[in-house]
């Protein structure tokens, strides 16, 4: 009986934590906020999480796993957050991009204030370098013409490109509910502009 009531107090502290960072960003988050908006102290906030930096994954890691999870889905476990792409087929790609505009609304949808994480905090030139390697490996034969330096050039304008269009999009979905309903066919068409299809 305990356990469910300390699954209960965490939560509570989750949906505190998430609260607290759309309303005052990442850089204005307080520990102290967190704890009033979850009715408890300072004090037993720390026995649940030790620092932000703890609370901050608690909140991305689920986004992650998903996020994770729909990569695999549309390259058939050809590329995942986890492990290093060596061989990939673009085409599998691009054939399942609707499969992934529209995976990433869900996920926005349902991990709203941890996809704002991911795409403004360390996470992101994680990300920035993840995605320009799986697109140096998806277009390294389709653009033999190009050498390794200008790939690489390439690659890095495009990673950058549709983070940053994905933050933007992100932004205006939270912005207004309107748009959001048409996320997954905004985010779709800006992916095949983006990615040549």
């Amino acid at each position: 009986m305990a356990q469910v009531l300390k699954e209960e107090v965490r939560n509570s502290i989750l949906k505190s934590a998430d609260a607290e960072i759309m309303a005052n960003g990442i850089q204005g988050i307080q520990m102290r906020r967190i704890a009033e908006g979850a009715n408890m102290t300072v004090g037993n906030l720390y026995r649940y999480f030790e620092d932000k930096e703890a609370l901050i994954n608690a909140i991305v890691e689920p986004a992650l796993y998903d996020l994770d999870e729909l990569l695999k889905r549309i390259s058939n476990s050809q590329i995942s957050l986890l492990k290093e792409t060596s061989d990939l087929d673009m085409d599998k790609i691009y054939l399942n991009l609707e499969i992934c505009a529209m995976g990433l609304a869900d996920i926005f949808n349902r991990h709203q204030c941890a996809m704002l994480l991911i795409s403004s905090t360390n996470e992101l030139k994680a990300f920035l370098i993840w995605i320009k390697e799986v697109l140096r490996v998806g277009l390294r034969f389709k653009e033999s013409d190009m050498s390794e330096e200008d790939l690489d050039f390439l690659c890095s304008l495009i990673s950058i490109s549709v983070v940053k269009g994905m933050q933007e999009c992100f932004r205006i979905a939270l912005e207004s509910p309107e748009k959001a309903k048409n996320l997954d066919r905004v985010i779709l068409k800006y992916l095949q502009i983006v990615l040549w299809k």
